[in-house]
């Protein structure tokens, strides 16, 4: 099918009609006659008006969902990859194919199996499916390889591949970065009648942050006590970022001999998410835990760990103070 130029025509056929659908679901626009770029996506224009590529970062597997435009050390998002066909339906399906490499700082979470979904989320409905090809990763890479894109659907991306990726903070150069994942013509492809047929390239964008470190500090309530009395010892974790959140932080504290922390009454947690206190002998830990951005660089939401410390017989006074560090 010859291509057309960059003029809209009256005359369009019905083929070349799956263009606009393409273009509504990509970049919102109700008709159009040369697709063009939006945010999070390629400036992407088929090279054959048969078949097109294209991705973005999301929240979630499924529809609909956000984008994603930043990442956080520790945190993960989904790259999802549109596939549309405007074959005609008497033409059959096509048989899809290209490999995409991440770009330094980001990185394949292969812990995630990839998914293949239709234009409204389902796994493996209308048709789409990875069949006897396959969809595989590695820590720098996706490979896609004979999946099934079906006949054109009236609206939407006709299949989405799915996987899950994550950041490499010491991959990049500053303390944060935008990186692009670019996907070339010449590594896509698509077979079927009138085919092979490639895509446009295409990208996706996301800034990629390196972690700031945070800050521990200890204190106790009463620096001087008596035999057999307590005191309170407070561990507070400051997050030193202003952009993103700690996340999965997790510490543990052994105490000095001499010293042995109560399990009653129970350790609690302020600001420290859905992070679990423990006991154990010596140790107080704090697990899983998730320290909040602080609206103000001097007042960060912090995150106690707060527990009871009582002072064994063989002490007659001890200057906890001595203990801290």
């Amino acid at each position: 099918m010859a291509r057309k130029d960059a003029v809209c025509d009256s005359r369009i056929n019905p083929v070349e009609n799956n263009l606009s659908r393409w273009a509504s679901h990509v970049f919102g626009l109700v008709a159009i006659c040369l697709l063009s770029g939006g945010i999070g996506f390629s400036n992407a224009q088929s090279t054959n008006n048969t078949f097109l590529v294209n991705k973005k970062f999301v929240n979630q597997t499924g529809v609909p969902n956000t984008q994603v435009n930043s990442l956080a050390p520790n945190q993960t998002a989904y790259l999802e990859f549109n596939l549309f066909s405007a074959q005609a339906p008497a033409n059959g399906n096509l048989l899809v194919n290209f490999i995409d490499n991440m770009p330094p700082g980001l990185l394949v979470d292969t812990s995630f199996a990839p998914l293949m979904t239709d234009g409204a989320g389902v796994v493996g409905g209308s048709g789409c499916s990875a069949g006897s090809g396959s969809i595989t990763t590695t820590a720098t890479s996706v490979t896609v390889t004979n999946v099934t894109l079906p006949n054109p659907s009236s609206t939407g991306p006709d299949c989405r591949v799915v996987i899950r990726v994550k950041p490499d903070p010491a991959a990049i150069p500053s303390t944060q970065s935008n990186v692009t994942n670019s996907v070339p013509s010449s590594q896509t492809s698509a077979t079927g009648v009138g085919g092979p047929y490639q895509s446009d390239p295409f990208s996706a964008t996301v800034l990629v942050y390196q972690p700031t470190e945070p800050t521990v500090s200890k204190s106790f309530q009463f620096p001087n006590i008596g035999e057999g009395a307590g005191s309170q010892l407070t561990i507070t974790i400051r997050n030193n970022s202003t952009t993103y959140p700690l996340t999965g932080v997790n510490l543990t504290d052994a105490l000095p001999v001499g010293l042995l922390p109560l399990a009653s009454p129970i350790p609690t947690a302020v600001g420290c998410g859905s992070g679990a206190i423990a006991i154990s002998g010596q140790n107080v830990s704090l697990s899983n835990g998730t320290v909040a951005v602080g609206e103000l660089v001097l007042s960060r939401s912090p995150c106690r760990a707060v527990l009871q410390v009582p002072i064994p017989i063989p002490f007659r006074q001890t200057d906890l103070s001595l203990l801290r560090g």
